[in-house]
């Protein structure tokens, strides 16, 4: 959750009322402040302790400006203060003097979606954003930028709707207004994942260009903590992290690997197509739930008698059968479950939440038993303008974790993970440090993204 959500729900849990007057909002003092709007624009902190120390300001009628109440908490410490405030500043200088990046599509007509798509994949693109009355847009390592200064038009955006579909997804977008669904580039056989939505000015299409060729775990940069988690026969894997942060071509690369070692049928259920994966002499089946099995719980029930190996779930929803997800990685097969989240121990939270009823004791020790592993990985701007890098938590189930798991005690994790120091674990903000030390990142990217600032720095400063 970014700062600027939780500041947005902080104003609305806010008294509006105090001493029979209308009350200030506790973000205005926010917006009064230099500090209060990089907090608003930049993930430098939890926003659960931006909207803690806004409450705190708000009660004492709005006197002091927030980066005071941010010291006096202790959320932040002076030298993180002042790190901020010059990362800040070094950020607006580079923005202000950062060349605009080429055009894409800068010939008297916009090419064809085919070219489009091969255009935005070689400059390192991993979105395609095109919307009726609109500049074509494509996402570069997290930031969306024009890739023309053309405006797409309704016969252009209805050429692409009927080259990526036929009569059937016309028909189905048509009635429904937001449809999925799956298309592969004639140019090079690129495979993509396109969202068909309506929006104000008509139609749109949100298009996620998946890897082509797909990429080793080396290559991704996956060291080996992952290998080791999943070069195993049995247990549940978790790849967790936010929108476009890699997960499909992580778990796309882990089955590479599987195939390369011994032949495996794995089954995968989906909610759209997935990349194709070389499986060597073995045999990879695709499910899409909605359409090849009526859910993820009769997906499941007929993987027991289909004798899989691999058992791969994209992007695992709420209200997930847990009980039978478990069943199959204990007794089965490796089950490798994407799901969207913050860090790896909130990727197990979020599925204890849904354990319901369930969330007693046994159920807590068999997942415990199950999990063979926890990947969180995030995206970040490489040194340069073109290309992401990759930067990754790993958790295993080392006998502290296990038993904090069994206890439903998950927020130790995090202590854990950092007191395992790379031998079992490596936490988020150790990736980022070798990262930014290797000078793939940039010291401020690191900085901004680290959990815990005030170990960041001091492990960067090598106190």
């Amino acid at each position: 959750m970014s700062p600027g959500s939780g500041f947005r729900r902080c104003i609305r849990m806010a008294d509006p009322y105090r001493d029979g007057q209308t009350a200030q909002h506790p973000g205005a003092a926010m917006l009064e402040t230099r500090f209060g709007f990089i907090l608003l624009e930049n993930p430098f902190m939890r926003s659960e302790d931006i909207e803690k120390c806004l409450q705190i300001q708000g009660l004492g009628g709005l006197k002091k400006p927030i980066e005071q109440v941010l010291l006096e908490q202790g959320v932040i410490g002076e030298n993180v203060l002042q790190q901020i405030l010059a990362i800040h500043e070094h950020r607006r200088r580079r923005i202000e003097h950062e060349p605009d990046r080429l055009p894409l599509a800068d010939s008297a007509e916009l090419p064809s979606l085919d070219l489009l798509i091969e255009r935005a994949a070689e400059n390192g693109a991993s979105d395609l954003l095109l919307s009726v009355g609109r500049k074509p847009m494509a996402r570069f390592a997290g930031r969306v930028e024009a890739i023309s200064q053309r405006l797409l038009s309704d016969e252009w955006i209805g050429e692409a709707l009927s080259t990526i579909g036929g009569n059937k997804e016309l028909a189905d977008f048509l009635q429904s207004q937001c449809f999925l669904t799956s298309y592969r580039s004639k140019l090079s056989q690129r495979l993509c994942r396109v969202q068909l939505f309506a929006e104000s000015l008509g139609a749109s299409l949100s298009i996620r260009l998946l890897p082509h060729p797909i990429p080793s775990l080396d290559e991704l940069g996956h060291d080996q903590l992952v290998r080791s988690i999943v070069d195993s026969d049995r247990g549940l894997v978790l790849v967790s992290g936010p929108n476009a942060s890699g997960k499909t071509t992580t778990v796309s690369s882990i089955l590479q690997r599987i195939g390369k070692q011994q032949p495996r049928h794995v089954l995968s259920l989906l909610t759209g197509q997935a990349p194709d994966v070389d499986l060597g002499e073995g045999l990879h089946t695709q499910r899409v739930i909605g359409r090849d099995c009526e859910s993820l719980e009769l997906g499941l029930h007929d993987a027991f008698r289909e004798d899989v190996d691999v058992i791969v779930i994209d992007e695992l929803q709420r209200n997930a059968p847990i009980p039978l997800l478990l069943q199959a990685a204990t007794a089965q097969a490796l089950v490798i479950a994407t799901t969207r989240a913050n860090s790896a121990d909130d990727a197990i939270a979020r599925l204890f939440d849904d354990f319901g009823d369930h969330a007693a004791a046994p159920t807590r020790a068999a997942f415990a038993a199950a999990l063979q592993g926890g990947i969180y990985q995030e995206l970040l701007p490489a040194i340069g303008r073109n290309g992401s890098v990759l930067a990754s938590e790993v958790i295993t189930p080392s006998a502290p974790i296990h038993a904090a798991i069994v206890d439903g005690d998950l927020e130790r994790i995090p202590i854990l993970v950092a007191l395992e120091h790379g031998q079992s674990c490596r936490s988020f903000d150790e990736s980022l440090l070798d990262l930014a030390e290797a000078g793939l990142i940039e010291q401020d990217e690191a900085f901004v993204r680290a959990r815990d600032k005030q170990r960041f720095l001091s492990a960067a400063s090598g106190s």
